[in-house]
């Protein structure tokens, strides 16, 4: 209750002039109590209608013009007969009215309840003259009547009002500052004054206010904070550490806006006012006069009446903020309405999907980074143009990032959308992911830069840190510097069948830390890269041809006729096989085994796949058994085979 704490203090100057006075407090809890204090402040010897206009409410009028107001008002309630006795003197409860008529022979003159406590309603203050008017001037005076009231009472307290007015204060750097932007606020609006803390050199002059309009937009579209109000000095004689002169500089990023000491006067330098323009359009570009008329339309619309929601904004910002909200709201709806149309209309895969998030991400950026040259325009405090613009900041560099990994997935998708497995794909895989780290630790020192951290103590303690992670990481590490290896060396691809210590099977990706094999059972193995790299390898995806080797075992009593028939015939047979590699077929008796003679079988297939390689082997076996059988050759009971897979 600021306004009550205001009036109480008013209430104990006046009660010490003198015990003359009558003590009396106000109070504004009840209909009763506010018309009570109302009058009771106008009656002679507790006189104070500074106190008594608190009972007109949250009304946009000088505060002359409220006192006038206030004694003519009192005027009319005396001429009603209003008796307080009768008036409520309930607070009531949230379910009670919050309007409360006086006389029925005016109905125009009643209160209303707000935040719990009563005053005169908007409606009764703008009808006070008219009503005024009518009950105590004729008819044929009304016409000619001046408001003399109000003049002479203007000219009463004119002393008054001159001593409430602000001043222009360059008696310290804060000062000056703040005189500058107090003289540029909605309230107190007069750049003529605010341009008196500027040293500006002859040429200048003439352009005086624009200038210190331009100074105030700086300040207002600055994406980083100019200067820490917290933090201004308060010393009328400061000096400089540097140049040891009466220089003071607010923020060392923005070195030409600086203020120097001119006798007993704080000032901005004339440098400073020379180098105006240069800042100012260094971050406006030539579309400030553009950024800054918009508010103004909305201004002129809405006027400097005050938001009735947002505590100190006026009507015209809280226009515009409704405004760049529903902007927001109309680029939600369209990007769902988007999705949706495409989800129903278009057939699904992951690059629809990755371009529908490109588009979205592309027009919320644009979004921000619009609305974030319009902030300033809003005028509202400095401090909290300064946190909107790191978060919009922050906002547009999220999004940057998430463009940024969406356009790396794809690429990659591109580069892998076939369905056969090569050797590209898992060097794609892995440079993405290398990619997207960079990218998202880039985004990641981006935010730290708006949030004005230093990056190089940010390094510093990243390499410190790094260090420290790193000998709780070992593993990770290895891992990681084992996928470089991998894609360095490439020992294998995603696609080659490898056989190590461990495992068996076709690889089907290589990852940043792991790679993932699909063994024969179809289960899919995952293998860290480091001991994958540590290990050794058998690629048996490269291989030029697949080698068979077996043993064959035939009778003692076979003839050696029929043997060396066998052999020669199961040579040609076998090498009129369209995968079989001729010139390195083997087929030889080769020892003398436990059950018969073994004959040593070496065929060589040139094939890709491990069914091909099945089929060839079908035909090499079918052919040498029907020869057996041709020849009446007797197999041994007992074969040893060995085969490389």
């Amino acid at each position: 209750m600021r306004n009550k704490l205001i009036i109480t203090i008013f209430f104990l100057g006046f009660s010490l002039i003198g015990n003359s006075q009558e003590k009396i407090e106000f109070k504004n809890s009840t209909p009763k109590e506010t018309v009570e204090s109302h009058l009771n402040f106008l009656k002679q010897g507790n006189y104070n209608p500074n106190i008594a206009v608190y009972t007109l409410g949250d009304v946009k009028y000088s505060q002359a013009h409220k006192k006038a107001l206030i004694i003519k008002l009192k005027d009319i309630l005396l001429k009603l007969k209003i008796n307080t006795e009768n008036l409520l003197d309930k607070r009531g409860t949230i379910f009670s009215k919050k309007k409360y008529v006086l006389s029925s022979k005016i109905p125009e003159i009643y209160l209303i309840k707000k935040n719990k406590v009563w005053a005169y309603s908007p409606e009764t203050v703008s009808k006070i003259d008219s009503i005024y008017n009518t009950l105590f001037i004729p008819a044929k005076l009304r016409a000619e009547n001046t408001n003399k009231e109000i003049e002479e009472f203007v000219s009463e307290v004119t002393d008054i009002i001159d001593t409430l007015k602000p001043e222009l204060n360059l008696s310290t750097p804060y000062n000056t500052i703040m005189s500058h932007l107090m003289f540029l606020s909605d309230s107190l609006f007069n750049p003529e004054i605010a341009a008196k803390t500027i040293n500006f050199g002859e040429k200048d002059t003439a352009n005086a206010a624009d200038l210190a309009i331009k100074l105030n937009q700086i300040y207002l579209g600055s994406p980083v904070q100019v200067f820490d109000f917290t933090t201004l000095s308060k010393d009328s004689n400061y000096i400089d550490t540097i140049t040891h002169k009466h220089i003071y500089i607010p923020n060392p990023k923005f070195k030409e806006l600086y203020l120097v000491k001119i006798g007993d006067k704080w000032l901005y330098s004339r440098a400073t006012s020379k180098l105006i323009y240069s800042v100012h359009k260094r971050i406006y570009s030539d579309a400030a006069d553009d950024i800054f008329s918009f508010s103004d339309k909305f201004k002129a619309y809405a006027g400097n009446g005050k938001s009735k929601y947002i505590p100190n904004l006026q009507l015209w910002q809280e226009y515009m903020m409704i405004f760049f909200i529903s902007i927001w709201i109309f680029l939600l709806t369209l990007n769902f309405i988007v999705k949706l149309v495409i989800k129903k209309y278009f057939k699904q895969n992951s690059i629809l999907k990755i371009t529908v998030k490109l588009f979205s991400y592309s027009i919320f950026i644009l979004f921000f980074i619009v609305i974030q040259e319009y902030v300033p325009s809003v005028r509202l405090n400095i401090d909290i143009t300064q946190i909107i613009h790191k978060v919009f900041s922050i906002i547009v560099i999220i999004y940057a990032t998430l463009i940024s990994i969406n356009i790396v997935n794809l690429i990659k998708f591109i580069s892998t959308r076939r369905d056969e497995v090569n050797s590209k794909v898992g060097m794609f895989v892995f440079i993405s992911l290398i990619l997207k780290t960079i990218i998202i630790i880039i985004g990641f020192l981006f935010i730290l830069k708006t949030l004005e951290y230093n990056l190089m103590n940010v390094l510093a303690g990243l390499s410190i840190g790094g260090f420290a992670l790193a000998l709780g990481a070992q593993d990770t590490i290895k891992n990681f510097f084992g996928s470089i290896m991998i894609f360095t060396d490439r020992p294998f691809s995603v696609g080659d069948y490898i056989v190590n210590n461990e495992i068996r099977g076709t690889v089907e990706e290589v990852g940043l830390r792991t790679t993932k094999i699909r063994t024969p059972l179809n289960s899919v193995a995952t293998i860290p890269n480091g001991r994958l790299a540590d290990n050794n390898i058998d690629n048996l995806g490269r291989r030029k041809f697949r080698r068979y080797k077996s043993k064959l075992s035939v009778a003692y009593d076979t003839p050696i006729e029929k043997l060396d028939e066998l052999i020669l015939k199961a040579t040609e047979k076998i090498n009129k096989i369209d995968s079989t590699k001729d010139d390195v077929t083997r087929i030889y008796m080769n020892d003398f085994g436990v059950y018969g003679i073994e004959i040593f079988i070496s065929i060589s297939f040139n094939v890709d796949t491990r069914k091909e390689e099945l089929e060839s082997r079908h035909k090499a076996i079918k052919e040498i058994l029907k020869l057996c059988a041709d020849l009446g050759i007797k197999i041994a009971v007992g074969i040893q085979s060995q085969t490389t897979k």
